[in-house]
């Protein structure tokens, strides 16, 4: 088996066509710059390099159009994209949204051509406080429970994490779904059970985006767990 990791909320560069010159698009990139998940982006390429796996970035920034949500989602389209038409929203879509669908796709399918599965892991983070809520967890795994090496795979990646690093609190779909509609929920519907093994890693900002030796411990125990719950060799790296 093999591993893909992306990431879909770390972008912050702005859709060719927003822009009408290159002063105009420096502002707009310093806006977007600001809003992006650059913690989330920074994990995913961390979680890459540790499993030797290939990683994808969505570029734009999701305040014009959020690819991590289905094409009917009324949450589609961000506060940048609000007042835009629909032929500009369409745009959009042609221009940032398929294409990066289709690279995660073909992506997989290219893993699927050496390997028998892939396991998809797609990285973000999210602040510790909600709608005015403590978000209580470090770190949540994200799956669909009716898909059964999913559930498996998220037990026993816990229990390693529990036994090896029992600091690193997990959840499992928390603080969300992972059965809600979205990239990989797409990606189910395109390859069997068999195939391919979606899972969305959230990690809590609160730790995550500290610069200090704990996160790193925290970090590199946590892809350990997955790492021997899916049978790959122990990383040499601490």
């Amino acid at each position: 088996m093999s591993v893909l990791v992306t990431c879909e909320s770390g972008g912050f560069q702005v859709p060719c066509f927003e822009a009408s010159d290159k002063a105009e698009a420096h502002e707009f990139c310093e806006l977007s710059f600001r809003g992006a998940d650059l913690c989330g982006a920074r994990l995913a390429s961390e979680v890459a390099c540790q499993l030797h796996a290939p990683c994808l970035k969505y570029p734009f920034h999701s305040g014009y159009v959020d690819v991590a949500r289905p094409l009917d989602n009324r949450k589609l389209f961000g506060k940048r994209a609000s007042a835009w038409s629909d032929s500009q929203r369409s745009s959009l879509l042609e221009a940032c949204y398929r294409p990066y669908h289709q690279r995660v796709e073909h992506a997989i399918e290219r893993i699927l051509q050496q390997f028998t599965f892939v396991l998809h892991l797609s990285v973000r983070s999210f602040p510790p406080v909600k709608r005015g809520r403590k978000v209580r967890t470090d770190v949540g795994l994200l799956y669909d429970a009716s898909r059964e090496h999913e559930c498996n795979l998220c037990l026993d990646w816990i229990d390693e994490v529990y036994y090896s690093y029992g600091n690193l609190r997990l959840r499992r779909n928390y603080p969300a779904r992972g059965n809600r509609n979205g990239l990989l929920s797409a990606m189910r519907t395109k390859f069997s059970p068999e195939q391919y093994l979606g899972v969305e890693i959230w990690f809590n900002r609160w730790w995550a985006d500290r610069d200090v030796g704990l996160r790193d411990e925290a970090v590199y125990e946590l892809v350990e767990g997955v790492r021997v719950a899916i049978g790959l060799p122990i990383s040499d790296a601490a």
